[in-house]
């Protein structure tokens, strides 16, 4: 996985087909534009030491923070003038004028366990979703009500049930994130290839058929279940994690 350091230079160029995703635990870096509500401006409702809402808040500040950063530093302008706006389903995308060209500029989020990915891709709709791997999951419960009974038979065969589990999950999030619908509406409505659980087998009708997806698992660090989902022909796709210079200096656990 490649590495770069905050605060961020120019991105590789993006290829039409090309994704790439970035890794990030945001407590550990330090975001200028965030350093007065951590450490207690304002009123001191939002300060993340004070009560579950101001941490949630914080978080959310941190997390748009570098997705803007990262999308402007793709697009050439500061993060705070981008507009991000929401479609009729909820999925957040970049709004510019007819005829631009960064308007085949894809993106699409995710965060859990301290982690978050952020995929950005040209060409191509594009959904992530990343899951810890250590965290305790009722998987056979959830398995046998949201998947078929030939893939929750094959999440019971798996050498490691849980992990199989993870494997269809982040599937199906990320194709679900990718379309931009609810979850509880679409679960239902896929399946996987019971033998090869980046394959779906059936969609919702409204959706591109199964043939038409592409589901990568990313370089990840260690200790999370990634996988991207896009619609339409992947040519490339590379990783990135971002670190402070310091932390550049000693071995990084989870990278």
């Amino acid at each position: 996985m490649e590495t770069r350091q905050l605060p961020l230079g120019p991105v590789p160029d993006l290829q039409s087909g090309e994704v790439h995703v970035w890794y990030a635990r945001p407590a550990e870096l330090a975001l200028p534009a965030l350093v007065d509500s951590r450490n207690g401006g304002g009123n001191g409702s939002d300060n993340c030491d004070g009560n579950s809402s101001g941490r949630l808040r914080h978080a959310r500040m941190q997390q748009r923070f570098l997705l803007r950063l990262l999308l402007g530093r793709y697009i050439g302008c500061p993060g705070r003038d981008l507009r991000l706006v929401r479609n009729a389903s909820g999925k957040l995308g970049l709004d510019m004028p007819n005829g631009n060209r960064l308007r085949q500029l894809a993106f699409n989020l995710s965060h859990a366990g301290g982690w978050m990915a952020i995929a950005v891709g040209r060409g191509l709709e594009l959904g992530i979703d990343l899951e810890p791997g250590a965290r305790s999951l009722r998987w056979r419960a959830l398995a046998q009500r949201w998947f078929p009974p030939a893939e929750a038979d094959a999440v019971e065969a798996a050498d490691s049930p849980a992990r199989e589990f993870l494997r269809r999950w982040t599937a199906r999030e990320a194709m679900i994130k990718a379309i931009g619908e609810g979850l509880a509406v679409s679960l239902s409505a896929l399946e996987l290839d019971p033998f090869e659980p980046d394959r779906p087998t059936r969609v919702p009708a409204h959706w591109p058929e199964p043939r038409q997806w592409s589901l990568r698992r990313p370089e990840a660090p260690d200790g999370v279940e990634v996988c991207l989902a896009c619609t339409g022909v992947l040519q490339q796709l590379r990783s990135f994690r971002l670190l402070m210079p310091s932390m550049l200096s000693r071995p990084e656990s989870g990278s």
